[in-house]
């Protein structure tokens, strides 16, 4: 009786984790089962989703779990736009796009909001281009 118990929280397990690797932004790199307790640890971004969301969907107890991970930048690209639109403040006339690695801005804005934009996105992660080439100065 108790190994087919332990097999069911095993695949419990195994599946609550397939759910977090699956979510971007989240990346494990390590994870334990023993006696009841469960650990996960590994990278993730602060605009991923809250870990107390995976427990919707799940029986794993969120009291159960332990999480160990330590921030660090996605490079997926709603992150990206995420970024970009807090970092840079865009007025309402402005639009933000990626185009692989490249962030479009587009519309209408001040010569100052345009060159304090520039020097502010070059430090976006993900980012290797910049184009304001579409940008009218107002």
């Amino acid at each position: 009786m108790w190994f087919v118990q332990g097999r069911h929280e095993l695949a419990r397990w195994s599946e609550f984790v397939a759910t977090v690797e699956s979510e971007p932004g989240i990346i494990v790199t390590g994870q334990k089962f023993s006696r009841g307790a469960y650990k996960l640890s590994g990278l993730r971004d602060p605009l991923a989703k809250s870990f107390a969301t995976f427990f919707d969907q799940s029986t794993i107890e969120p009291n159960s779990v332990e999480f160990n991970f330590e921030p660090y930048q996605a490079i997926d690209t709603r992150f990206i736009l995420l970024r970009a639109r807090k970092l840079l403040s865009p007025p309402n006339s402005i639009g933000i796009d990626i185009q692989g690695s490249t962030l479009l801005v587009t519309g209408v804005a001040t010569s100052a909001w345009t060159k304090r934009a520039k020097d502010l996105a070059r430090g976006l992660a993900g980012v290797e281009s910049l184009r304001f080439d579409v940008l009218v100065i107002d």
